[in-house]
């Protein structure tokens, strides 16, 4: 049944437009600031501690080579009008799902998979019922949610029993997921008691025995550890990998090594628009942006929406986990697909250097198609993912996911399996899921490099 458009006075529409500009005016003056010391990038680091303190106090996950995950973020499903970003992707995504279930996987939903802020749960349930019965197939036992900022509704356990409880009986949602890599819980406990001393000890100046405080981020200490940074140098083929770097697929680089962690959040905590006044928001979308998009069938996000915002939320989420010993985080919500710490256009360009930089004599038999190759992937990734506020990072440990709502029906995720992590694109032409693996590395290397 088609609902009526609300009525609207000049006057609200005034006061709407008013605290809409407002916002954004706010965040575009933090973004002329260094990143580190905005309010806004504060904000962000005590809100991810928190949760980064929550799940290490209720049972992290142990992530073993047997275990097999894949994370998908931001489908934005919603009731198949022209506000809709989901419907290019559904046959795509629907094909995924058949292939992950055949091959065992659990399958995380990383936020925002419906979008509560532009329309009512039922026309959504209603519009995508097939793809939630095909979710449904997963559940309990290989199925996880996290919520994000569209979705935030499902914070409530009454609305989520109420609408999707036909689907998902008794489901519980996160506001993040923790792993821990190569470790047992018990070595986990020890190394949360070990790292608590540490820190107390790095405080006072001081570590048992009378020795100076290290600080395992000053450069003596990340050369011994890191021989190569391959941040620093064009790559090719699978990333992170490289002589000094260890080449078992075991999840540990060698025996004894403390192994890390691994978490997985929707990457819009500590934001103003939509965690701090996340209401005023999905007012805002539900009302304005929302019918704006239907009545003129422009607006429709994609990637390339507010590249420079989303680009300067990536630069802020890596901040936080590179402040954090051992740590990797996997986000969503920019949309933009990142590879230890690099987007993928960024991977590219490093490749076509390299491919440019050798000497002619060693050039293989299809230099050129090569180069031409590349140029034409940077060109489409240059209109998908547009570079803006993107800075050097050095330390591989912030990725993200992308999302599963692009316009020529693309989706990406990330896999975790068989001791390594991908990043995946999948597509859907003439009838057919092709599965695409755009980065992989083992996790032993990706923490070696920490």
């Amino acid at each position: 049944m088609k609902r009526n458009s609300p009525h609207w006075s000049v006057g609200a529409l005034l006061v709407a437009a008013g605290l809409s500009g407002g916002i954004a005016l706010a965040r575009a003056i933090q973004s002329k600031y260094d990143p580190e010391r905005a309010m806004l990038q504060r904000w962000i680091n005590q809100a991810l501690d928190r949760v980064l303190q929550h799940e290490r106090q209720h049972d992290p996950r142990p992530l073993t080579s047997q275990d097999r995950f894949v994370i998908f973020s931001d489908h934005h499903k919603g009731a198949r009008n022209d506000a809709d970003d989901f419907t290019a992707a559904e046959a795509t995504y629907l094909a995924a799902l058949d292939h992950y279930l055949e091959q065992n996987f659990t399958l995380i939903i990383m936020g925002d998979a419906e979008d509560l802020w532009e329309e009512r749960p039922q026309a959504v349930l209603s519009s995508y019922r097939h793809v939630f019965e095909s979710e449904a197939r997963f559940y309990p036992e290989r199925y996880l949610r996290i919520h994000g900022n569209h979705d935030d509704l499902w914070q409530s356990p009454y609305q989520r029993e109420k609408y999707l409880g036909e689907f998902f009986p008794g489901i519980e949602f996160h506001n993040g997921i923790l792993f821990t890599v190569g470790i047992s819980q018990q070595a986990a406990d020890r190394n949360r008691a070990t790292r608590l001393t540490q820190h107390l000890e790095r405080k006072q100046g001081i570590r048992s025995g009378g020795d100076e405080a290290i600080n395992p981020h000053s450069e003596p200490y990340k050369e011994r550890r890191s021989p190569l940074n391959c941040y620093e140098c064009p790559v090719s083929g699978e990333v992170l990998r490289s002589a000094t770097a260890p080449q078992s697929r075991d999840l540990l680089p060698e025996a004894g090594a403390p192994g890390g962690e691994l978490l997985l959040v929707h990457g819009h905590q500590g934001t103003l628009d939509s965690d701090a006044m996340a209401s005023l928001s999905q007012f805002l979308v539900r009302n304005i942006y929302r019918l704006f998009q239907i009545v003129t069938g422009l607006g429709r996000s994609t990637p390339a929406s507010d590249a420079c915002l989303r680009a300067l939320h990536d630069t802020m989420l890596y901040h936080w986990v590179a402040g954090k010993e051992r740590l990797l985080l996997i986000a969503g919500h920019t949309h933009r697909p990142v590879w230890s710490s690099r987007t993928h256009l960024e991977k590219l360009m490093g490749e076509l250097h390299s491919l440019l930089e050798t000497p002619p004599a060693e050039r293989p038999p299809d230099f050129g198609a090569k180069v031409q190759q590349l140029r034409e992937d940077i060109k489409i990734r240059a209109r998908k993912y547009p570079p803006c506020n993107d800075s050097v990072k050095t330390r591989p440990c912030y990725f993200n996911t992308g999302c599963c709502r692009y316009a020529d029906g693309d989706i990406t995720g990330i896999e975790l399996a068989d001791g390594e992590m991908r990043l995946i694109k999948w597509s859907f032409t003439q009838g057919k899921a092709l599965r695409a693996v755009l980065e992989s590395a083992p996790l032993s290397e990706i923490f070696y490099l920490l």
